[in-house]
């Protein structure tokens, strides 16, 4: 079943069209990865999925339901989150902190309000899980702000997956890691579920392998090649974008 479909979108800035035309389609349950050079359009993409730009034509359907026009916070209620390229966190609460109140974001976005007690009892518990599958109960008590950029990184997941989201996007979620560091982050997202969809924006081909289904190629705008890792892999068109200068322009 198709989770999210866009058709003809188009996006422009002045002159510059920085998403041109582009029809896209990624499946329930699938891990989709989004690559190309530095200004094809993919950050934008994201923006306009999202609802934080709006696009100049086309549209996109998410849920079988027609969000072209709707704003972040509508989007996030039907079951989209997102994480960002800059670390978005509130530093100065604690980790756990950070994580209860996406538990709480999320119960409001449903509508489940249980008397209060009960709804601080189970937050707790939900947010010590949480913790515990990223590998963090032991910093629960400390400043998100403090700990390491790759562990703020896992917090920054782990809000979005405290959404319990039915399709992520994320934005290029091991950008300036060490190689241990992207490892880790790895390993975390292999173990979502499968009735959670991603979609990944990344420039590490390390990752982009190891994670994706399939792959999708953009370049100024517009999708180049879509395909298996193996058939992106082999494609001449992709490697004459990343290595030709095709794309740059933006």
């Amino acid at each position: 079943m198709t989770l999210l479909e866009i058709r003809g979108l188009t996006k422009r800035f002045g002159s510059l069209a920085a998403v041109d035309n582009l029809t896209l389609e990624v499946p329930s349950g699938e891990r989709r990865a989004l690559i190309g050079p530095n200004g094809a359009g993919k950050t934008t993409l994201f923006h306009i999925v999202s609802g934080r730009l709006r696009p100049d034509s086309g549209n996109i359907r998410f849920r079988g339901s027609d969000i072209t026009q709707l704003p972040p916070h509508k989007i996030a209620h039907l079951g989209m989150a997102r994480s960002f390229q800059i670390t978005n966190i509130f530093s100065n609460l604690s980790v756990l902190e950070n994580v209860r109140l996406a538990i709480q974001a999320q119960r409001a976005r449903t509508g489940f309000w249980p008397h209060r007690r009960t709804l601080i009892a189970d937050t707790a518990v939900r947010a010590e899980a949480l913790l515990e599958r990223l590998s963090l109960e032991s910093m629960s008590g400390e400043p998100a702000g403090s700990l390491s950029y790759g562990d703020q990184r896992r917090v920054e997941i782990g809000l979005t997956l405290a959404m319990d989201p039915t399709l992520v996007l994320l934005d290029e979620p091991t950008a300036g890691m060490s190689r241990a560091e992207a490892q880790e982050i790895v390993a975390l997202l292999e173990t979502i579920p499968r009735d959670v969809t991603i979609l990944l924006i990344e420039h590490d081909f390390d990752v982009v392998f190891k994670l994706s289904d399939r792959i999708t190629v953009m370049a100024a705008g517009r999708v180049l090649a879509d395909g298996s890792p193996s058939e992106i892999e082999r494609n001449e068109r992709v490697q004459e974008v990343y290595f030709g200068g095709v794309g740059q322009d933006e």
